[in-house]
């Protein structure tokens, strides 16, 4: 049977949640016992109650903790000749059988002759089937300290911290608005705190008297067998200091360009442009009254792009001319569009906005103040920011986060967990390309009502990206086969 000789308990009631703290002993004496009291008093009533308050999942209002103190030698006032053969399992077994109603938690310590040993932490079945889950409640144990003071200290605040929910209506509220913002949207120009910025080069029309004292342009790239590729402009493309000078790589964001002078020429190194200013040129059309990026373009791939009215242009005569120039002037301003001659045209922002969510809205203050710092290694859950494939990386193998199935995620979204949403780039899984070669995707479970479990399919997310919203998974993944799911557990070792 169960053993719980003598109990003392403090209660903490106000406004909704009680708090009930029991200390259970089979010696007598040790409900005097100075040191056992001390640990007693270890216990975080007042976070766990301001967490119990502010849960919605947990059924019941009143939360006991048990701190069991069982001297397998003592039964009452008595020494026993024969100790007690119930371990601690035993122990547990039977304590959650007397315990299988409400919400209640256990520190188990044990005397079996050198003095008490915590032995485990445990939990009652309706607090482990509505809120502390299995995977909360094993990170927890395996992060508990050393010390029978250190155990309910900081196994109480963990838990106090796990018990409060992290999506709430307010957040919520504040996501939606968030994911809604422009910046986020595919194709968007988003500053992310002034580390990015999308100067471009377009080209002006001008003619020949205009050119006269300016430098014809080159380019060249080197493929992947280091074979060299030359641009030679036909006396068509030109530019100067006053139009290229004012490039410098902290104007531009994934242009790693570089350029050189001569006295007769200019050099730009650089695949984008090589492909623009070739496909321009043998087009043998011009515009007089346009720049080229008020052309009409029509995105092919990161590093090409197409003229979609060519038979609609005047045909290219000798007095036609062209200014390359640097201009980061029609990009200034954040959530409008990136010109098309960007190479970063179409865009997406899914690691921004999982970043800016989860500092800002979901763990505001948990992480590193500076919002600009994006290279801090307490800058976000999985460190520094990174593409969303570095960033899938940290979460498969990173200590604060933890596998979760599909059929579970939303489960632990619904009780305000963080459950993230992490794979390469698709083109890695049909074997096209690398890993990093393009970046991955990431997007956040968002809490579903009516949610069945194992209907995950149709559940949300939430998720900057192609779509830009709050979706459905199977809109965002159609195989979700290399998705993994992770649950962000680390800030409740941290709050």
């Amino acid at each position: 049977m169960f053993i719980a000789i003598n109990t003392i308990f403090i209660s903490l009631n106000a406004q909704n949640a009680v708090i009930e703290v029991k200390m259970h002993v089979t010696k007598s004496s040790d409900i005097q016992n100075s040191q056992l009291l001390a640990i007693k008093e270890k216990v975080h009533v007042d976070q766990l109650k301001m967490a119990m308050d502010s849960n919605y999942s947990i059924i019941g209002d009143t939360l006991k903790v048990h701190l069991s103190f069982f001297d397998v030698k003592a039964f009452g006032p008595l020494e026993l000749n024969t100790p007690f053969s119930l371990n601690e399992e035993t122990y547990v077994t039977q304590w959650k059988q007397h315990y299988s109603v409400g919400n209640h938690i256990l520190f188990l310590f044990m005397n079996e002759g050198d003095g008490y040993e915590f032995k485990k932490l445990e939990i009652s079945d309706p607090l482990k089937q509505k809120h502390l889950f299995p995977e909360v409640m094993n990170f927890i144990r395996e992060h508990l300290p050393s010390g029978n003071e250190e155990v309910v200290d900081d196994g109480t605040r963990f838990l106090a911290n796990a018990i409060m929910p992290v999506w709430t209506s307010d957040r919520k509220n504040t996501a939606t608005n968030l994911v809604h913002e422009n910046r986020y949207k595919n194709n968007h120009i988003n500053f992310f705190h002034g580390n990015f910025k999308y100067g471009f080069f377009d080209l002006i029309p001008a003619d020949s008297n205009t050119v006269e004292n300016m430098k014809l342009i080159n380019s060249i790239y080197t493929d992947e067998n280091d074979e060299d590729h030359w641009f030679f402009s036909d006396l068509y493309i030109y530019s100067n200091s006053n139009n290229i000078d004012g490039y410098d790589p902290s104007k531009v964001k994934d242009w790693p360009i570089s350029i050189e002078e001569s006295d007769t020429i200019y050099i730009i190194y650089d695949k984008f442009i090589y492909n623009l200013l070739t496909y321009i040129e043998n087009s043998d059309k011009h515009d007089s009254n346009q720049k080229v990026s008020d052309w009409s373009w029509e995105y092919v791939n990161r590093l090409n792009r197409r003229i979609t009215n060519l038979s609609e242009m005047s045909d290219r005569n000798s007095n036609d001319k062209l200014i390359l120039k640097f201009d980061e002037s029609s990009t200034q301003n954040e959530g409008s569009e990136i010109p098309i001659l960007s190479p970063v045209f179409n865009n997406t922002w899914c690691n921004v906005f999982a970043s800016d969510m989860t500092r800002q809205i979901l763990f505001p203050g948990f992480f590193s103040s500076n919002n600009s710092n994006i290279s801090n290694s307490n800058y976000a859950p999985w460190g520094p920011h990174n593409y969303a494939s570095k960033i899938h990386d940290v979460l498969n193998t990173g200590e604060g986060f933890s596998p979760v199935g599909f059929g579970e995620a939303w489960n632990y979204t619904n009780a305000g967990y963080i459950v993230y949403l992490t794979a390469y780039n698709w083109r890695y899984y049909a074997g096209l390309a690398g890993k990093y070669d393009y970046s991955g995707h990431i997007a956040t479970c968002y809490p579903t009502q009516n949610y069945e479990n194992g209907s995950y399919l149709n559940a949300n997310i939430i998720q900057a990206g192609g779509t830009t919203n709050i979706t459905q998974l199977n809109q965002v993944w159609t195989n979700i086969n290399n998705v993994q799911a992770r649950i962000y557990l680390e800030y409740i070792l941290k709050l």
